[in-house]
């Protein structure tokens, strides 16, 4: 790791293995890294050390992003299949390790209190509660969504639509 305000290496180490993305949990004090042509692992380690903590399985080698829950509790995994299959998103307990579920479409983010997750599938949004990973709410309508996001406090949300063409 770098510092920021002088420029100078703080911290190195090697995961003997090629890496297609690390995330920083919010504490600073966990990262997890991924390299989708090794396998589904997500390696988590110390970010001072390097030390392997642990490793959750994802179900797909396909692995576009991962995120922390603001309170750094909850994992989500995004993938995204090159067969062309649905994309998905794959969430963990971080404390328990415990694979929380899966559920079809791509990732747009936690609300702000970090309580519920957003997808879009197929022109629908959905609300996810994190704890259960069971879904709150669900938003259809005439022109499907193609993407959404959680506006300021998380009490609205925005959904990108294509403009119906005139008749």
């Amino acid at each position: 790791s770098w510092s920021v305000a002088t420029g100078d290496l703080q911290a190195q180490w090697s995961a003997n293995e090629w890496n297609d993305g690390i995330v920083s949990s919010p504490s600073g004090k966990l990262v997890v890294s991924w390299a989708n042509y090794v396998g589904v692992e997500l390696n988590l380690r110390d970010p001072l050390t390097g030390d392997q903590l642990g490793s959750l399985r994802a179900t797909s080698l396909d692995i576009r992003d991962v995120v922390f829950s603001p309170d750094g509790q909850r994992l989500v995994c995004c993938l995204d299949p090159r067969d062309g299959s649905a994309k998905a998103v794959e969430m963990w307990d971080l404390p328990s390790r415990r694979r929380l579920g899966s559920v079809s479409g791509q990732f747009h983010g936690f609300s702000p209190d970090g309580r519920t997750l957003l997808t879009v599938e197929r022109g629908v949004v959905q609300i996810w509660d994190v704890t259960e990973f069971s879904e709150v709410m669900r938003f259809v309508d005439d022109l499907p969504a193609r993407a959404a996001a959680w506006l300021g406090d998380g009490t609205r949300i925005l959904v990108h639509q294509p403009v119906a063409q005139p008749g």
